[in-house]
């Protein structure tokens, strides 16, 4: 069965953030919506965001005062 190319490219991004994750060694707990990113970022003391992915996708957008940190360079 042949799948929509959105639905390719989320499928990915879902196996992408999973393997990240696991690599990680966070749990799907540790995960917060971007409604709650969201609030904590008005808050006082706002979290440190790493973005992991390559800098053409940051380039084409991140979340604001994201740290661009490519998953292939962080220490394992």
């Amino acid at each position: 069965m042949a799948f929509p190319q959105t639905r390719l490219r989320r499928l990915r991004r879902t196996e992408t953030l999973r393997r990240m994750v696991r690599q990680t060694r966070l749990s799907v707990d540790d995960l917060i919506s971007p409604d709650e990113l969201h609030r904590r970022q008005q808050s006082g003391a706002p979290p440190i965001v790493i973005d992991v992915r390559g800098p053409d996708d940051y380039a084409a957008g991140h979340v604001p005062g994201a740290l661009l940190i490519p998953a292939d360079e962080l220490p394992s």
